[in-house]
């Protein structure tokens, strides 16, 4: 990465690292805070930055585990499968002894492997947050407008490429693509060693959420996310119809990275969803 964003190295100094094994090699972790327990999983091609705004107020009233999922961000690749990639969470999870109940949260294909991890871990979690999901149905496939970096030598056409990307899939308005996102993008994205685009078009979110109905759910997008803007209203049918019925917020102005473009106003979601189903004390103005 050229010249990170501070803010990026303040975040992580506040970090208790971890390393966990997958039975491929290591998975690493990052830990802040104290307080109930949120596993937080990012999207495809990221790391723990995909939260970097929302760990400062979490870590406030939660213990916050965030691993960078295999084959991105240093940690090793597991095998293609969504049930592959959510074991190895799994392991991690059991590895860290991260205390029962927890609450799980996803972004995007984090999301994904969140719900899948459900069938072997449905007892020990007590909250399912999905944030920008593409799950759950029909998505627009944007991603045939993204422009290839790989082959870019030069470091700053290829930081102009990531920051076009940006554009494209992950946030909404021009000023939100600022220097610290476009670090977060590019560092993200050539420090991924894995394709699993495969493995979530194959996934089937909807029916695993249906092998555990009476979990709580609170699922998070942006009005304007490339990936769903046109298919959000089946998304909140789907969760409206659970017993009991899924909270949907949609953020309206935003797009697929909402929690990064809308920071406030899904930490103060987050807080509160988490604090009614943890106990956590609710915080103070």
């Amino acid at each position: 990465m050229q010249s990170p964003d501070p803010r990026i190295a303040e975040i992580d100094a506040l970090a208790r690292h971890a390393v966990t094994e997958t039975g491929s090699g290591p998975m690493v972790w990052r830990i802040w805070g104290k307080g109930p327990a949120v596993v937080l999983l990012h999207g495809g091609h990221g790391s723990w930055m995909h939260w970097i705004r929302n760990i400062p107020e979490l870590s406030k009233h939660h213990t916050v585990y965030i691993p960078n999922l295999p084959g991105m961000g240093g940690s090793v690749a597991v095998g293609r499968t969504m049930e592959q990639i959510a074991a190895a969470v799994i392991a991690g999870v059991e590895q860290l002894r991260i205390p029962a109940p927890y609450a799980l949260g996803g972004f995007s294909f984090g999301s994904v492997v969140a719900a899948y991890m459900l069938d072997a871990h449905r007892d020990r979690i007590n909250h399912l947050v999905l944030v920008g999901t593409a799950g759950l149905g029909k998505v627009d496939l944007v991603t045939s407008s993204l422009k290839h970096w790989r082959e870019i030598s030069d470091p700053v056409e290829r930081r102009a490429i990531h920051a076009f990307n940006l554009s494209k899939l992950m946030l909404f308005k021009p000023e939100s693509i600022d220097a610290l996102a476009v670090d977060i993008q590019t560092d993200n994205a050539e420090q991924t060693i894995v394709n699993n685009r495969k493995a979530a078009m194959e996934a089937n979110t909807a029916a695993v959420l249906d092998r555990h109905p009476a979990l709580p759910i609170t699922a998070i997008w942006g009005q304007e996310d490339a990936l769903v803007r046109r298919h959000l209203e089946e998304r909140i049918t789907f969760l409206s119809a659970r017993h009991p019925p899924g909270q949907t917020h949609v953020i309206p102005g935003v797009g697929h990275w909402v929690q990064f473009e809308a920071a406030g106003a899904v930490n103060a979601i987050l807080i509160d969803a988490l604090r009614q189903t943890s106990g956590a004390p609710h915080p103070t103005v």
